[in-house]
């Protein structure tokens, strides 16, 4: 099923690694609108893409994200502050992103009544929040499961771990540094982390679109990986030495995908358990 076909689709923030998966992956669609605030994102991605309107702008400002709205069918929600250690010094700017901006997208899709569905892109430094990035983005699925339960709009979200080559990534580091002959870095032995390739988490979005009720959070099953057993393999594939740095404001050893305290979980009748899909709601 081509849950995009003869579709609207709108993604913001769409110019960075997630919004070119599924530039790469949604076909037979109507229109798709890319909003995002940076000029350099746009620029090679409409080259690329000569079909795709952009949209230049960020959720912050309502006026905007209701022209971008108009006339959609999909939302996908993938604007966002992310970088976990800025927020901690710059709290102003992430709440204004992840949660006003949210807050817009939703009043916005809620007065537009052609949208049909609208996802936003959470992660897993929701369960047991402790940084402002995590808080934030809990918050942000909040605002989804509420205006799921006051919308004909249905309202989900997907939750992620680290994207593996997204900007920033520790693998988009961990090359740089390599490039640059300098150490790798870990901040701590025991960090443990979920990696999704990027193909992954589109093939998250897309399972949801199409699977999506209201008010649920869609999470892939896995297991969590150790970053320096993954540094070890790049030093002793590349030859490079190991730098550890100590932990980030903010940062936890180990993550988690579902808290104890969340809702019911479902999981999906997959034949590969590794791939299962849970899903959970507030």
């Amino acid at each position: 099923m081509n849950i995009f076909k003869n579709k609207t689709i709108l993604i913001t923030g769409g110019t960075g690694s997630l919004g070119r998966g599924l530039l790469e992956r949604i076909e037979g669609v109507k229109e798709i609108r890319i909003l995002s605030r940076s000029e350099t994102g746009q620029l090679p991605l409409m080259q690329e893409y000569p079909k795709v309107t952009f949209i230049l702008g960020d959720v912050v400002d309502m006026d905007i994200v209701k022209d971008s709205v108009r006339d959609v069918d999909i939302v996908i929600h993938a604007a966002a502050f992310k970088f976990l250690n800025i927020a901690e010094l710059q709290v102003r700017q992430c709440v204004l992103t992840n949660i006003v901006g949210s807050l817009n997208v939703i009043e916005a899709v809620k007065e537009e009544k052609s949208v049909q569905i609208c996802l936003g892109i959470s992660t897993d430094k929701v369960a047991y929040a402790r940084n402002v990035y995590g808080c934030t983005k809990h918050i942000m699925e909040k605002l989804f499961y509420e205006a799921n339960r006051n919308s004909k709009t249905k309202f989900c979200c997907v939750r992620y771990g680290n994207v593996l080559g997204t900007t920033g990534s520790v693998l988009t580091i961990w090359e740089k540094q390599i490039y640059d002959k300098k150490p790798i870095t870990v901040t701590d032995q025991r960090m443990m982390r979920f990696f999704f390739s990027l193909n992954e988490a589109v093939d998250l979005i897309i399972y949801a679109l199409q699977h999506a009720k209201g008010g649920e959070t869609f999470i892939q099953k896995m297991s969590g990986l150790s970053l320096y057993e993954m540094a070890t393999d790049f030093s002793k594939k590349y030859g490079c030495s190991i730098k550890i740095t100590g932990i980030r404001p903010g940062e936890k050893l180990y993550e988690t995908l579902i808290a104890d305290y969340e809702g019911k979980e479902y999981t999906s009748d997959k034949a590969d358990k590794s791939k299962e899909i849970i899903k959970i709601y507030a």
